[in-house]
């Protein structure tokens, strides 16, 4: 996917919107974003506002949604876990 395409399907009102019509519906859409830093060695470029942002604004949603970030990927690991325990338990 190229960069012009990554933020083409970010930026657009159909995502929002088609996230919002699930959450209506009763559906939890949790989030797992995966921080890397500095950003500009990831691709696709990350949002301007920055990634964890994005989540929280554009991506996750519902009653007790959960976002855990993974701050690079040897943290990885543990944010599954984390993220596992608080969505089954």
């Amino acid at each position: 996917m190229s960069p012009a395409t990554a933020t083409t399907i970010r930026e657009s009102p159909a995502c929002g919107l088609f996230r919002d019509m699930l959450v209506a519906k009763g559906v939890v859409i949790n989030g797992l974003p995966i921080i890397v830093k500095p950003p500009e060695y990831i691709f696709p470029p990350q949002p301007p506002e920055g990634l964890e942002v994005y989540y929280r604004n554009h991506v996750v949603g519902g009653d007790g949604h959960v976002t855990i970030e993974s701050v690079g990927f040897d943290n990885f690991k543990n944010a599954i876990l984390q993220k596992l325990l608080l969505e089954i338990g």
